[in-house]
């Protein structure tokens, strides 16, 4: 090899030992997953183009509002991807980010935008066309909870836009119409993707009320042969706003590439993608290319209709707003079709066939003998449901604290196994918990635990909290999803002679005598002890006590 050969050698091996391995974490709202993941991709491989250096971006998925309630109470996100400007404001209040960062960015720091639309069965049975169709009797609507969820509040905006429009600008009407839509509404979810899972895999309601890409996304990936999508007359002009979040870049010295991570989105190829993955893009080229897979209609904006969100923000979705008092203080029992379904399931199919055939169908596995039954939820690639073989009701059953009744949390937790079956990789057990939700924060009456993936951000929440977690009840701090909940370190000889239901009935006299107002969740510590967690029903705070909103069905954490 000649000296220049050796040369370049050199220089080849020393620019890759000075390639630097930087992680970004975006935390992002529900319906963005499929964006991300393929943006994140082009922006590395763009990176280290530019640079040399890798770039790895981990990605936090959930309902906006809740989103921005876990960057605030400290996980490190070096950017906010959120469903609206308000979200980044409130973190920006609290001094993560720096209160001029609208103006940071291009288009108000809206990289892209979208609008609602609907999405209805094949077919259209109830015949929607526009928003006063929602209203109409009999007809069941599918729409996320604005005080969790950043689409819905634009879904609740974009319905009382409509209504002012036809009722000469009379917000007494408007509120009526859209109290009158709230009614019809099946099922609240905390999130877009939740809710959409709903519609689309449970087979719930007649239309769901959804981000025009996400409805996009449905009728492209199962296949127009099962949904339609409906575009209303008019439509509010939605632009989900982002943000690096100051604080944690300086920290981290990750700036630099945060802002390129933001900046790359109004590149060309970034716009492509957002078009790509049913975001109407802000680059004009780009824009004319996708004309033709956006329909056109009537947008009205936020600033123009109601002032901006801060004003919209207090006068429809703060405490007391109109929301809450269409609402009745925020309070929707969630109804699902048969609440029996499960309890069908289990004592009508799975029992019986492997009581006669040996064979657990329709269920993953079947235990007589141990009382119990594993089942593949519909929700999710790798969520099972733990269930007895018996009837049996939820947290308010006394049977759970009875001594001859199976420890099902250690069960659930034995047969987490599924997941990684399912998966045909290891799950590691730092990714899996364990939930069961209180009356009023479940849809099925038969006992259920749920074993599925936690949710990364809590993950986080807990790592950090690990120190603090005692062998006693003690609240956790900062709480967790916006809630109140209290935390109990446990070993393994302890929960595998010891069922959870047992600790809480026994160690905490406001549980012992109202264990229905408690949802209980579990997982484990990266010292091999297990965190268990319990919230109670707090309707003032929008508690429902639904601990199944720690877990993410998706298992974002597995990526």
């Amino acid at each position: 090899m000649n000296k220049w050969g050796v040369g370049l050698t050199l220089l080849l091996a020393s620019t890759s030992v000075l390639a630097k391995d930087i992680q970004l974490l975006n935390v992002s709202y529900d319906p963005t997953r499929e964006l991300y993941d393929q943006y994140n991709k082009a922006f590395a491989a763009h990176w280290k183009q530019e640079t040399g250096d890798n770039v790895v971006v981990r990605q936090s998925h959930g309902g906006s509002g809740k989103q921005a309630t876990s960057v605030i109470n400290g996980i490190e996100a070096d950017v906010v991807t959120l469903a609206l400007a308000y979200d980044v404001d409130a973190i920006a209040e609290r001094g993560r980010i720096d209160k001029n960062w609208i103006k940071r960015l291009p288009d108000n720091s809206a990289p892209y935008t979208s609008t609602i639309v609907f999405l209805v069965r094949k077919g259209n049975p109830k015949q929607i066309k526009d928003w006063n169709d929602l209203v109409k009797p009999g007809v069941s609507v599918i729409t996320p909870n604005p005080k969790s969820s950043g689409g819905a509040r634009w879904n609740y905006l974009a319905a009382w836009g409509y209504a002012l429009h036809h009722n000469s600008g009379d917000q007494a009407k408007a509120q009526d119409f859209v109290k009158a839509l709230f009614k019809n509404v099946e099922v609240l979810d905390s999130g877009a993707r939740g809710a959409t899972n709903t519609f689309v895999e449970r087979g719930i309601g007649d239309v769901l009320i959804a981000w025009e890409n996400e409805a996009l996304l449905a009728t492209h990936e199962l296949g127009k042969d099962k949904f339609e999508i409906v575009t209303p007359s008019e439509s509010i002009l939605a632009e989900p706003t982002v943000s690096v979040v100051d604080k944690v870049v300086d920290k981290k010295g990750s700036r630099a590439v945060a802002e390129a991570y933001l900046k790359y989105l109004y590149s060309p190829e970034g716009q492509e993608i957002a078009a790509k993955n049913y975001y109407r893009p802000r680059d004009e080229s780009v824009a004319k290319k996708y004309e033709n897979a956006f329909p056109k209609l009537k947008l009205f904006t936020i600033d123009e209709v109601f002032g901006g969100w801060t004003k919209a923000q207090k006068e429809h979705f703060s405490n007391g707003g109109t929301f809450d008092q269409i609402s009745k203080r925020g309070v929707y029992w969630i109804k699902a079709g048969n609440p029996n379904a499960l309890r069908h399931i289990v004592l009508d199919q799975c029992v019986p066939n492997q009581l006669q055939n040996h064979n657990p169908a329709p269920c993953a596995e079947v235990k007589p003998d141990a009382g119990y039954v594993v089942f593949k939820d519909r929700n999710g690639p790798l969520q099972y449901l733990l269930m007895p073989t018996y009837r049996i009701n939820g947290t308010e059953s006394p049977l759970l604290t009875e001594p001859q009744t199976p420890n099902f949390f250690w069960l659930a937790w034995q047969s987490r196994n599924f997941m990684s079956m399912k998966r045909g990789a290891e799950v590691p057990d730092s990714a899996v918990s364990l939930t069961i939700n209180s009356p009023t924060g479940r849809t099925q009456n038969h006992f259920h635990i749920h074993i599925s993936c936690l949710r990364p951000d809590v993950r986080e929440k807990l790592n950090a909290a690990q120190g603090q977690i005692s062998t006693q009840w003690l609240p956790l701090p900062g709480g967790l999803e916006g809630h109140e909940y209290l935390a109990r370190r446990v070993t393994e000889n302890e929960l595998v002679q010891r069922s959870p239901f047992m600790m809480l009935a026994e160690e905490l006299p406001e549980a012992r005598d109202h264990m229905g107002r408690f949802a209980l969740a579990m997982a484990q510590q990266s010292d091999g002890s297990f965190v268990l967690l319990a919230t109670e029903r707090n309707w003032l705070a929008f508690n429902r006590a639904s601990a199944e909103e720690l877990q993410d069905h998706q298992c974002d954490i597995l990526k």
